[in-house]
């Protein structure tokens, strides 16, 4: 267990402290030390038995009347004496006790003004710190109090200026992006939907040019024109659910389901395609996600590793999950092209693809659904032997008395 440590402030208080009974002590014993010693000394010199001494040695040498006189002379100094001895003890007790009462009374005049000038100057600290964690965390409409009373109050009123410039830089940067964002994505759909169109161009004029000619061979060209119009309008079709999908990302519909159940129904679905090993975890994997939208991260992966095949091979991907310290670990690895070192870090970046009918969204997809449910995904490549994905998920324990969740029907096609 960590000790808790003493506040800068309360280490402060404890040495000013201290320093202050240390110096009143030290009076204290000073005075008190000396006036011990005064009747110490007065006690050695033994003045009572000295005078009692004189009387017996003189008093018969004296007349009556003299002897009289003597005596009550010697009695009278002897009184001052023991009245002097009690003074000084009287003057001990009262030193000592008010000397105790000043040491507590400096101590707290002393702690009192001490709290009050550290509180002027560490309120002010502490408000500024609470305010620096929180601008750390992004939140740019923090604002300090200020304190004019304060030391470091042009330290205050510089951190607000300073958060303010940072808002109104934070304001123009992002506006900056979404334009960057808006331009790029109007040039990738110029693009995307440049390609398709050409051939569309093209095909028609084949169509008009052999009608007008009353060319022979007018059925054929038709046929074939026809088909590629279709391909490209189905390019188009793909192209604008591609970016659709990636814009307006559902509500997620949690439950609990097996992981492992989910990903052997997708290898029979992708069975004509790819030859899919499966090495899943013994025991049932339950997670608690939306089934259709990690469904859809299931097959964008799929899809992705069946397109970056070699050519002349099959498809060959490896699907192994895992669990640990509530944790799910899904990897899906292939033994394709791989992806070049100056890619690797660009593959999750929204309309990067370096393929030539490729929209670019697949993965970006991938990236943002298993954020949503408190994921992550990383990837490993080595250009010309394969790829793997990473998908880590959070568990869900299965209760024994919680009834299982029926099978969601599976939507057709990816």
């Amino acid at each position: 267990m960590k000790k808790p440590r003493l506040t800068f402030r309360t280490q402060i208080f404890l040495l000013m402290l201290a320093l202050v009974i240390g110096a009143v002590y030290f009076v204290r014993s000073y005075f008190i030390q000396s006036l011990t010693s005064y009747q110490a000394q007065v006690e050695v010199i033994d003045l009572q038995n000295r005078l009692k001494s004189m009387y017996h040695v003189y008093v018969d040498s004296l007349p009556p009347e003299a002897a009289r006189t003597y005596k009550a002379e010697l009695e009278a100094l002897v009184n001052d004496i023991n009245q002097l001895k009690l003074s000084g003890e009287f003057q001990n007790r009262d030193l000592a006790l008010y000397s105790l009462f000043i040491l507590i009374f400096i101590t707290l005049t002393v702690g009192g003004v001490f709290l009050i000038s550290m509180n002027v100057i560490t309120r002010p600290l502490v408000r500024l710190q609470t305010a620096v964690e929180a601008l750390s965390v992004g939140n740019f409409n923090i604002r300090v109090e200020e304190s004019p009373r304060s030391p470091i109050n042009p330290l205050i009123r510089t951190f607000n200026t300073m958060v303010s410039e940072l808002e109104e830089n934070r304001r123009k940067l992002l506006q900056a992006q979404k334009d960057m964002v808006w331009r790029e994505m109007a040039k990738i759909m110029a693009h995307e939907i440049k390609n398709p169109l050409t051939p569309i161009q093209l095909a028609t004029q084949r169509i008009e040019h052999n009608y007008l000619n009353q060319s022979p061979n007018f059925q054929k060209v038709l046929t074939e024109s026809t088909r590629i119009i279709h391909e490209e309008i189905a390019s188009l079709q793909r192209l604008v659910r591609a970016f659709s999908a990636f814009a307006q990302m559902p509500a997620l519909q949690l439950e609990i389901y097996d992981l492992n159940e989910q990903l052997t129904d997708l290898r029979d679905h992708f069975k004509d395609e790819s030859e899919i090993e499966l090495h899943l975890a013994p025991q049932p994997i339950f997670i608690h996600a939306d089934r259709l939208q990690l469904r859809q991260v299931w097959v964008n992966l799929i899809q992705n590793a069946i397109l970056s095949k070699k050519s002349d091979t099959v498809s060959q991907i490896v699907i192994k999950t895992e669990s640990d310290l509530g944790r799910v670990l899904a990897r899906f690895s292939d033994h394709g092209t791989g992806i070049t070192p100056e890619n690797l870090d660009r593959v999750f970046k929204p309309y990067f693809t370096t393929r030539e009918r490729g929209t670019g969204l697949g993965l970006a997809v991938v990236q943002r659904i298993v954020e949503l449910h408190g994921g992550e995904v990383t990837v490993e490549s080595e250009f010309g032997q394969g790829t793997t994905f990473s998908i880590s998920l959070k568990q869900k324990q299965q209760q024994q008395d919680q009834p299982q969740p029926q099978p969601q029907p599976q939507p057709q096609g990816s």
